[in-house]
């Protein structure tokens, strides 16, 4: 099943770089990426911040791997990440989003 992770940044080359390394380790099929702006309590205070947002497509079965990857490498002291489970999708996207994701060891475990 389909799952879209969300997660902000400071910055457009954080986003790249971050989508980069998640692409290239098959965590997701594809990182959309969208220059928003964010107000949030930090510290006490009402804060404003321009941040890139990361739509990131991936299995189910990844989640949690995507996860760990983030806690890992996000650069914020406290990142916003959130799953979304996607009920209803063309079912073309849904087999693609799973044939560039899922891996040869998982795919053998099948």
């Amino acid at each position: 099943m389909l799952r879209v992770v969300m997660t902000t940044v400071e910055s457009l080359k954080q986003a790249e770089e971050l989508s980069d390394k998640i692409l290239k380790q098959k965590l997701a099929s594809c990182v959309s990426i969208f220059p928003i702006t964010s107000k949030y309590w930090w510290k006490g205070e009402i804060e404003r911040a321009e941040e890139i947002l990361l739509l990131i497509k991936t299995h189910q079965e990844l989640v949690q791997e995507l996860l760990n990857f983030l806690k890992v490498e996000h650069p914020y002291e406290v990142p916003e990440i959130l799953v979304i489970p996607v009920e209803i999708a063309n079912e073309d996207y849904l087999r693609w989003v799973e044939d560039v994701t899922v891996r040869e060891a998982a795919s053998s475990d099948r």
